[in-house]
């Protein structure tokens, strides 16, 4: 609305006598014709923890001032035009400490004055910070479980970032198995396996079977790796620590004993003692190698006998 004065003057009276008068009057015009304002770009891109600026365009110039806002998420942002057909505001977006894919939000224009008409809106992009990263990993270096027990959970962490929703989107990670002297399929069953992690998720965990059979046998080992799925997988989450090493105890007992309860030889003669393995009573008891001590000393007499020793030991697939 704009405000000027018009001024009247005139004159009357006859002969020599005229009056010369003056009056005022102030006239009030209302705008009628409206502006349009948009924004300056439709898209705009922003990183956490740093600021962008968003600007409006109005179609008309202005001798007074003239306010919108622009509206992302929750938050107004007041911009203003005052003998300007461009302004702009300021947004910004905290570092949340949270690892996500990018994603867009719409930019909302509005107005309370009935003059401004707004075309369109626009959007704009958040980004994590490119130095922001997650590290996920075994949640121990190695593992010993009992033959007997027949199953072993490993367990896969997020440490860091700490937030209640560390990594804000799904992703896989899988488990490969390498034999040590404990071998898939014999003493243990794990083909290689994906750990799904929803979204928001900070554990989870795989189970591998172990084999219990009655062999006796040394303690096995094998490691278990934590690979990315390809090679597409995220660089911003870090796998550390990603190889544990499982150790598989035998409970198994075995007794071993001498072959004959009593041997009788001749003065200067030789004469070979044996030990067996009693039970279990399978065809290879022990799968490893061990060395028995056998020794003697007469009985009611003055002299010692010279003892001689026994390896027992698996042969090829043969066990003693």
């Amino acid at each position: 609305m704009e405000q000027f004065t018009l001024s009247l003057v005139y004159e009357f009276g006859s002969g020599g006598d005229v009056i010369v008068k003056e009056d005022k009057v102030d006239i009030w015009i209302n705008d009628t014709d409206g502006a349009l304002v948009q924004l300056e770009r439709e898209h705009y891109s922003l990183i956490e923890g740093e600021e962008c600026e968003i600007c409006a365009i109005l179609s008309v110039d202005v001798d007074t001032e003239i306010c919108i806002r622009f509206k992302i998420f929750k938050i107004k942002v007041k911009i203003c035009f005052t003998f300007h057909q461009r302004s702009c505001g300021i947004f910004r977006v905290e570092d949340n400490n949270i690892l996500e894919n990018p994603y867009s939000r719409p930019i909302t224009l509005e107005s309370n004055d009935s003059r401004i008409s707004i075309i369109g809106n626009g959007s704009i992009t958040i980004r994590d910070n490119p130095s922001f990263e997650a590290t996920v990993g075994l949640d121990n270096m190695t593992y010993t479980v009992k033959e007997d027990n027949l199953q072993l959970n490993v367990c896969v962490v997020v440490f860091s970032p700490t937030t209640a929703c560390p990594i804000a989107f799904p992703f896989e990670l899988i488990f490969a198995a390498n034999q040590g002297t404990a071998f898939q399929g014999r003493d243990y069953t794990l083909n290689d396996r994906a750990v799904n992690f929803g979204a928001c998720s900070k554990k989870e965990c795989l189970t591998v079977d172990i084999i219990d059979d009655d062999l006796i046998e040394d303690t096995e080992t094998f490691t278990i790796t934590l690979q990315p799925p390809s090679q597409d997988f995220t660089e911003r989450i870090i796998l550390s620590p990603n190889v544990t090493t499982v150790a598989i105890e035998d409970e198994h007992d075995a007794t071993v004993g001498l072959e004959e309860m009593s041997y009788e030889v001749n003065e200067g003669d030789s004469i070979e003692v044996c030990a067996r393995v009693t039970s279990p009573s399978i065809s290879c008891p022990i799968s490893y190698g061990f060395s028995l001590t056998i020794s003697t000393a007469p009985i009611n007499a003055g002299f010692n006998v010279v003892y001689t020793s026994l390896r027992i030991k698996q042969v090829s697939t043969q066990c003693t």
